[in-house]
């Protein structure tokens, strides 16, 4: 690479001698050339620091490593001006069903390939023993005079032409899934899309061509959380705007960061992945705060019985609206009502009563980790103001 020597300059020599992929390259008489360059992490970084002759017609790789829960494994290595869609990307892959995917840890990478973050590329597929990977090729890589990919290391490439990197990715015992990535700045394909199922009632949009305009005396129309759509959009981006309806970009914004989805009981939501971790980040730093107090986690039933909380009507008197009662098991009525945990001092307190027998017993330092059910109001909101929420207590007795 005579164009890199002002790029090689002052990296140190590598010996390569003993580089896997390079061994396999050369047991297999594949042409390459490998050349030591400036240690760069991602694709923008090998564009800046290892630039190619704009007129030579080849590229480095764009690569990124996906799991999905039940599809799979995925490596996507594509031209570094490629648009890789992970919503669409799934569609593309024609995988079935609920598709997820995210990019997966560096533990996994490891794992499977063989390398840390910012080495992957496809040569490194040669690592994955199990099989278990599916490579995906860029088929813009196909129309370059050479690809430029790392051989397990970010601050070396290997230059191979396209006919030569399909074969020693065939001489490792895998046949590569081929898509037509756009580029950067072209027109997203037009897509059949509909409204996220978890969006609520109120904000899907039509599909119905507009109506012509209305008389500007007529009145109003009822709701106006409804925005038409435009043929062809795919609804996969926020509707509303906050200055214009705060509420409704609020629902969107949690709604499409897949933060919470919505339930078909009114004030009870579904917490995803990601905004359940919040909770769990929460749970691990206030454990262990709590434990150096000696304080101890329990966990008590949610149910109690109506003659419980009216032994404590003065504790419970501000909760009174908003409890939750059971009365029905199967087909037939409970002998008594049973509330939902509305708060848990009606339920922990008697045990505390026959455990504390003396000073001996003291100090009682208990927490529990919990949901809690209230009822009464009429407008919930998620994170908010919910019917379910999940819940802290500390209760101690000195």
């Amino acid at each position: 690479m005579d164009n890199m020597t002002d790029v090689t300059a002052a990296v140190d020599q590598i010996d390569f001698s003993t580089n896997p992929i390079l061994l396999k390259l050369s047991s297999t008489s594949i042409p390459h050339h490998t050349y030591p360059h400036t240690l760069s992490m991602t694709a923008d970084e090998l564009i800046t620091n290892v630039p190619l002759p704009a007129d030579s017609n080849e590229t480095h790789t764009k690569n990124l490593f996906f799991k999905d829960k039940k599809h799979g494994l995925f490596l996507v290595c594509a031209c570094t001006d490629a648009e890789v869609n992970t919503k669409e990307l799934g569609k593309m892959l024609k995988l079935e069903g609920k598709v997820n995917l995210r990019l997966a840890d560096e533990k996994v990478l490891m794992e499977k390939l063989g390398v840390k973050k910012g080495c992957v590329g496809p040569l490194a597929i040669m690592n994955n023993a199990d099989k278990d990977v599916t490579l995906v090729l860029d088929e813009g890589l196909m129309s370059k005079a050479k690809v430029h990919s790392h051989p397990l290391r970010n601050d070396a490439s290997t230059a191979l032409v396209p006919s030569d990197l399909l074969k020693f990715i065939t001489e490792c015992g895998v046949e590569p899934t081929m898509i037509a990535f756009g580029k950067k700045g072209d027109a997203a394909p037009v897509l059949a899309g509909k409204v996220p199922s978890s969006r609520p009632d109120g904000d899907k949009s039509s599909s119905k061509p507009k109506l012509p305009p209305k008389d500007k005396n007529a009145p109003k129309a009822a709701n106006q959380n409804k925005k038409q759509t435009k043929k062809g959009e795919t609804q996969l981006a926020l509707k509303w705007k906050k200055e214009e309806n705060f509420a409704m970009w609020y629902t969107d914004v949690i709604v499409l960061s897949e933060m919470i989805s919505y339930y078909d009981i009114s004030g009870c939501y579904i917490l995803r992945p990601w905004s359940y971790k919040i909770w769990e980040l929460i749970q691990d730093w206030f454990n262990i705060q709590i434990r150096k107090l000696d304080v101890e986690n329990s966990y008590f039933p949610m149910f109690v019985s109506k003659d419980r909380l009216e032994k404590e009507k003065d504790h419970v008197e501000g909760f009174a609206p908003e409890v939750a009662w059971v009365t029905k098991s199967g087909e037939g009525d409970l002998a008594a009502p049973i509330a939902v945990r509305p708060t848990s001092e009606t339920i922990m307190y008697p045990a505390f009563a026959d455990w504390i027998r003396s000073h001996r017993d003291l100090p009682l330092k208990l927490n529990q980790w919990s949901n809690v059910v209230r009822w009464e109001f009429k407008d919930p909101t998620p994170f908010l103001r919910t019917r379910e929420f999940l819940w802290q207590g500390g209760h101690t007795a000195h």
